[in-house]
Protein backbone atom coordinates (compact mmCIF):
# COMPACT_ATOMS: atom_id res chain seq x y z
CA UNK A 1 0.00 0.00 0.00
CA UNK A 2 2.87 2.27 0.42
CA UNK A 3 3.40 2.63 -3.32
CA UNK A 4 -0.03 3.35 -3.64
CA UNK A 5 0.60 6.21 -1.43
CA UNK A 6 3.86 7.15 -2.95
CA UNK A 7 2.25 7.43 -6.68
CA UNK A 8 -0.53 9.65 -5.55
CA UNK A 9 2.10 11.97 -3.76
CA UNK A 10 4.14 12.09 -7.06
CA UNK A 11 0.96 11.91 -8.85
CA UNK A 12 -0.49 15.22 -7.21
CA UNK A 13 2.26 17.16 -7.57
CA UNK A 14 3.30 16.43 -11.45
CA UNK A 15 -0.70 17.01 -12.18
CA UNK A 16 -0.35 20.81 -10.38
CA UNK A 17 1.97 21.55 -13.43
CA UNK A 18 -0.15 19.87 -15.75
CA UNK A 19 -3.10 22.70 -15.17
CA UNK A 20 -1.28 25.13 -16.73
CA UNK A 21 -0.55 27.78 -13.89
CA UNK A 22 3.02 28.45 -15.57
CA UNK A 23 1.88 29.28 -18.78
CA UNK A 24 0.72 32.74 -17.13
CA UNK A 25 2.82 32.90 -14.17
CA UNK A 26 6.15 33.00 -16.44
CA UNK A 27 4.99 35.58 -19.09
CA UNK A 28 2.77 37.92 -16.10
CA UNK A 29 3.77 39.51 -12.98
CA UNK A 30 0.86 39.56 -10.52
CA UNK A 31 2.70 38.60 -7.24
CA UNK A 32 0.48 41.05 -5.10
CA UNK A 33 -2.57 39.59 -6.68
CA UNK A 34 -1.06 35.60 -6.25
CA UNK A 35 -0.36 36.79 -2.01
CA UNK A 36 -3.56 38.65 -1.70
CA UNK A 37 -6.15 35.05 -3.11
CA UNK A 38 -3.88 33.06 -1.02
CA UNK A 39 -5.39 34.36 2.12
CA UNK A 40 -8.74 33.12 1.14
CA UNK A 41 -6.97 29.59 1.06
CA UNK A 42 -5.75 29.22 4.41
CA UNK A 43 -9.78 29.67 5.70
CA UNK A 44 -11.17 27.17 2.75
CA UNK A 45 -8.45 24.61 2.94
CA UNK A 46 -9.57 22.87 6.10
CA UNK A 47 -13.22 23.74 5.77
CA UNK A 48 -14.26 22.84 2.43
CA UNK A 49 -11.64 20.05 2.32
CA UNK A 50 -8.75 19.27 -0.50
CA UNK A 51 -10.77 17.25 -3.03
CA UNK A 52 -13.90 19.74 -3.33
CA UNK A 53 -11.14 22.41 -3.88
CA UNK A 54 -9.43 20.42 -6.29
CA UNK A 55 -11.70 19.00 -8.55
CA UNK A 56 -14.01 22.21 -8.34
CA UNK A 57 -11.23 24.62 -8.94
CA UNK A 58 -9.49 22.34 -11.56
CA UNK A 59 -13.01 22.80 -13.57
CA UNK A 60 -12.83 26.54 -13.02
CA UNK A 61 -9.76 26.86 -14.28
CA UNK A 62 -10.98 24.71 -17.29
CA UNK A 63 -13.78 26.98 -18.14
CA UNK A 64 -11.90 30.26 -17.87
CA UNK A 65 -8.72 28.92 -20.08
CA UNK A 66 -11.15 27.95 -22.42
CA UNK A 67 -12.81 32.06 -22.13
CA UNK A 68 -9.13 33.29 -22.37
CA UNK A 69 -8.48 31.50 -25.59
CA UNK A 70 -11.96 32.85 -26.90
CA UNK A 71 -11.37 36.32 -26.02
CA UNK A 72 -7.71 36.15 -27.17
CA UNK A 73 -8.27 34.19 -30.18
CA UNK A 74 -10.72 36.81 -31.50
CA UNK A 75 -8.74 39.16 -31.68
CA UNK A 76 -10.78 42.24 -31.27
CA UNK A 77 -9.99 45.10 -28.39
CA UNK A 78 -13.57 45.00 -26.86
CA UNK A 79 -12.41 41.23 -25.90
CA UNK A 80 -8.70 42.18 -24.51
CA UNK A 81 -9.56 43.46 -20.76
CA UNK A 82 -11.82 39.65 -20.79
CA UNK A 83 -8.57 38.32 -21.64
CA UNK A 84 -6.90 40.09 -18.71
CA UNK A 85 -9.79 39.40 -16.32
CA UNK A 86 -9.50 35.70 -16.89
CA UNK A 87 -5.80 35.90 -16.21
CA UNK A 88 -6.48 36.78 -12.93
CA UNK A 89 -9.43 34.40 -12.53
CA UNK A 90 -7.15 31.49 -13.32
CA UNK A 91 -4.47 32.72 -11.17
CA UNK A 92 -7.15 33.03 -8.09
CA UNK A 93 -8.11 29.34 -8.65
CA UNK A 94 -5.15 28.36 -9.02
CA UNK A 95 -4.10 29.54 -5.39
CA UNK A 96 -7.80 28.46 -4.13
CA UNK A 97 -7.32 25.16 -5.05
CA UNK A 98 -3.53 23.92 -6.88
CA UNK A 99 -1.43 26.02 -5.00
CA UNK A 100 -1.58 25.04 -1.05
CA UNK A 101 -3.44 21.74 -1.36
CA UNK A 102 -1.17 19.88 -3.61
CA UNK A 103 1.84 20.62 -0.87
CA UNK A 104 -0.11 19.42 1.84
CA UNK A 105 -1.42 16.39 0.75
CA UNK A 106 1.88 14.13 -0.13
CA UNK A 107 3.10 14.30 3.65
CA UNK A 108 -0.89 13.54 4.82
CA UNK A 109 -0.99 10.51 2.57
CA UNK A 110 2.41 8.94 3.43
CA UNK A 111 3.42 6.58 6.03
CA UNK A 112 6.00 8.18 8.40
CA UNK A 113 8.64 5.62 7.08
CA UNK A 114 8.96 7.26 3.69
CA UNK A 115 7.37 10.92 4.32
CA UNK A 116 11.04 12.75 3.82
CA UNK A 117 11.86 10.89 0.56
CA UNK A 118 8.57 10.45 -0.65
CA UNK A 119 7.88 13.95 -0.32
CA UNK A 120 11.25 15.22 -1.82
CA UNK A 121 10.53 12.79 -5.19
CA UNK A 122 6.92 14.12 -5.40
CA UNK A 123 8.70 17.91 -4.91
CA UNK A 124 11.06 16.43 -8.11
CA UNK A 125 8.22 15.95 -10.14
CA UNK A 126 6.65 18.76 -9.88
CA UNK A 127 9.75 20.80 -11.23
CA UNK A 128 9.92 18.13 -14.31
CA UNK A 129 6.15 19.08 -14.83
CA UNK A 130 7.63 22.62 -14.81
CA UNK A 131 10.44 21.81 -16.69
CA UNK A 132 7.95 20.50 -19.43
CA UNK A 133 5.89 22.98 -19.52
CA UNK A 134 7.76 25.87 -20.13
CA UNK A 135 9.85 23.79 -22.82
CA UNK A 136 6.37 23.28 -24.66
CA UNK A 137 4.74 26.73 -23.87
CA UNK A 138 6.80 28.82 -26.65
CA UNK A 139 6.55 26.32 -28.92
CA UNK A 140 2.19 25.65 -28.61
CA UNK A 141 1.87 29.53 -29.05
CA UNK A 142 3.65 29.52 -32.07
CA UNK A 143 1.84 26.82 -33.85
CA UNK A 144 -1.44 27.18 -32.22
CA UNK A 145 -1.60 30.85 -31.01
CA UNK A 146 -4.00 31.35 -27.90
CA UNK A 147 -5.69 28.26 -29.00
CA UNK A 148 -3.12 26.61 -27.19
CA UNK A 149 -4.68 27.23 -23.89
CA UNK A 150 -7.48 24.50 -24.86
CA UNK A 151 -4.93 21.92 -24.82
CA UNK A 152 -4.36 23.27 -20.45
CA UNK A 153 -8.02 23.82 -20.42
CA UNK A 154 -8.81 19.80 -21.16
CA UNK A 155 -5.58 18.85 -18.79
CA UNK A 156 -7.32 20.45 -16.08
CA UNK A 157 -10.69 18.51 -16.59
CA UNK A 158 -8.83 15.27 -16.92
CA UNK A 159 -6.72 16.51 -13.36
CA UNK A 160 -10.41 16.78 -11.82
CA UNK A 161 -11.45 13.33 -12.85
CA UNK A 162 -8.15 11.84 -11.63
CA UNK A 163 -8.47 13.32 -8.42
CA UNK A 164 -12.14 12.49 -8.38
CA UNK A 165 -11.33 8.60 -8.92
CA UNK A 166 -8.54 7.94 -6.79
CA UNK A 167 -7.45 10.76 -4.32
CA UNK A 168 -9.15 10.29 -0.51
CA UNK A 169 -10.48 13.05 1.67
CA UNK A 170 -7.81 14.05 3.80
CA UNK A 171 -9.19 17.20 5.28
CA UNK A 172 -10.56 16.60 8.77
CA UNK A 173 -8.94 13.56 9.34
CA UNK A 174 -6.20 13.12 11.66
CA UNK A 175 -2.78 11.67 10.29
CA UNK A 176 -3.53 8.20 12.30
CA UNK A 177 -6.78 8.61 10.52
CA UNK A 178 -5.37 8.78 7.07
CA UNK A 179 -3.08 6.10 7.83
CA UNK A 180 -6.20 4.15 8.34
CA UNK A 181 -7.86 4.87 4.93
CA UNK A 182 -5.44 3.13 3.63
CA UNK A 183 -5.09 -0.30 5.70
CA UNK A 184 -8.81 -0.13 6.66
CA UNK A 185 -11.14 -2.40 4.50
CA UNK A 186 -14.37 -0.61 2.87
CA UNK A 187 -17.07 -0.47 5.08
CA UNK A 188 -20.11 1.07 2.93
CA UNK A 189 -22.67 3.53 4.46
CA UNK A 190 -24.54 6.78 3.83
CA UNK A 191 -24.28 7.87 0.19
CA UNK A 192 -21.30 6.28 -0.58
CA UNK A 193 -23.11 3.08 -0.85
CA UNK A 194 -25.55 0.48 -0.58
CA UNK A 195 -26.68 -0.98 2.67
CA UNK A 196 -24.72 -3.81 1.20
CA UNK A 197 -21.28 -2.20 1.59
CA UNK A 198 -20.94 -1.88 -2.17
CA UNK A 199 -20.65 1.47 -4.47
CA UNK A 200 -23.66 2.30 -6.26
CA UNK A 201 -24.04 4.17 -9.70
CA UNK A 202 -20.56 5.91 -10.45
CA UNK A 203 -19.17 5.85 -7.22
CA UNK A 204 -17.89 1.88 -8.74
CA UNK A 205 -15.54 3.58 -10.80
CA UNK A 206 -13.95 5.18 -7.71
CA UNK A 207 -10.70 3.89 -5.57
CA UNK A 208 -12.17 2.06 -2.79
CA UNK A 209 -9.76 3.50 -0.67
CA UNK A 210 -11.94 7.54 -1.50
CA UNK A 211 -14.94 5.72 -0.05
CA UNK A 212 -13.43 4.43 2.83
CA UNK A 213 -12.52 7.95 3.75
CA UNK A 214 -15.78 9.80 2.57
CA UNK A 215 -17.47 7.50 5.31
CA UNK A 216 -14.72 8.03 7.91
CA UNK A 217 -15.74 11.84 7.99
CA UNK A 218 -19.28 10.74 8.02
CA UNK A 219 -18.77 9.45 11.42
CA UNK A 220 -19.47 11.15 14.27
CA UNK A 221 -16.54 12.25 16.95
CA UNK A 222 -17.55 9.83 19.38
CA UNK A 223 -17.86 7.15 16.82
CA UNK A 224 -14.09 7.72 15.47
CA UNK A 225 -12.74 7.89 19.14
CA UNK A 226 -14.66 4.32 19.54
CA UNK A 227 -13.20 2.70 16.45
CA UNK A 228 -9.79 3.75 16.85
CA UNK A 229 -9.93 2.27 20.23
CA UNK A 230 -11.61 -1.25 18.83
CA UNK A 231 -8.57 -1.02 15.99
CA UNK A 232 -5.77 -0.31 18.72
CA UNK A 233 -7.14 -3.10 21.11
CA UNK A 234 -7.26 -5.75 17.84
CA UNK A 235 -3.60 -4.81 17.06
CA UNK A 236 -2.54 -5.45 20.56
CA UNK A 237 -4.77 -8.62 20.38
CA UNK A 238 -2.78 -9.73 17.19
CA UNK A 239 0.82 -8.84 19.08
CA UNK A 240 -0.34 -10.84 21.89
CA UNK A 241 -2.29 -13.66 19.78
CA UNK A 242 -1.20 -17.25 20.03
CA UNK A 243 -0.86 -17.99 16.52
CA UNK A 244 2.01 -15.40 15.87
CA UNK A 245 5.91 -16.98 16.70
CA UNK A 246 7.59 -14.73 18.94
CA UNK A 247 4.66 -13.08 21.02
CA UNK A 248 2.35 -14.22 24.20
CA UNK A 249 2.08 -17.89 24.43
CA UNK A 250 3.30 -19.00 21.51
CA UNK A 251 6.86 -17.75 22.36
CA UNK A 252 7.62 -19.88 25.34
CA UNK A 253 6.33 -23.21 22.75
CA UNK A 254 9.16 -22.13 20.54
Amino acid sequence: MEDKRFYLAVGIQFMQQCTGINIVTYYAAELMWYIAASFVTWYTIDRVGRRRLLIGMAVRMSLVLVREAVAIGVGRDKCAMAAVVCVFLFEACFTWGWMACVWVYPPEILPLSIRAKGSGVAVAADFLGNYLVVQVTPVGIREMGAWFFLVWAVFNVVDAVIVWLCYPETGGLTLEAVDRVFTREEEGSGSTADEGGHATGLQKLQWSKVRVAADMLRESPAAARKRATMEGESERGLLAGDDTPGYGTAATEI
